[in-house]
């Protein structure tokens, strides 16, 4: 797991190909786990406490929703990560995946949510204010 995340945050070029290869480490973690919510938890834990990831990236969410406790026929939501997610923007670029899950409770969806931080030297942001 760490290393997945680790390669997400070391190259910037392939985001979309490093976060199918963490959501496939996190898929087959996930097989072995019996209590989702507790691994999620966990992971919350090491997302918060990553100093390369919050370095990287202003918003890393990972958001579950689905029938995550089981025996029930309600569906929930649980969003774990660092940012604030506001899917209509359009000043940001916002790299989202998806993976469809099958447990033993039932099925579940996993979506990522990333926004790198750019650099914005102050040539081309005075430069964008003047043409606005």
């Amino acid at each position: 797991m760490m290393t997945a995340l680790y390669l997400l945050c070391a190259y910037s070029a392939e985001t979309y190909v490093l976060t199918q290869h963490f959501l496939k480490v996190l898929y087959i973690t996930l097989r072995k786990m019996y209590k989702v919510k507790w691994f999620f938890r966990i992971l919350d834990l090491i997302i918060k406490e990553y100093p390369l990831l919050r370095r990287q990236f202003k918003l890393f969410r990972i958001i579950l929703a689905g029938k995550i406790t089981g025996g029930t026929k309600r569906r929930k939501l649980y969003s774990i990560g660092y940012g604030r997610l506001i899917i209509q923007t359009l000043s940001e670029r916002i790299s989202t995946n998806f993976k469809p899950f099958d447990h033993v409770f039932g099925e579940f969806g996993i979506k990522v949510y990333m926004i790198r931080r750019t650099r914005i030297d102050p040539t081309t942001e005075t430069r964008m204010l003047r043409d606005a």
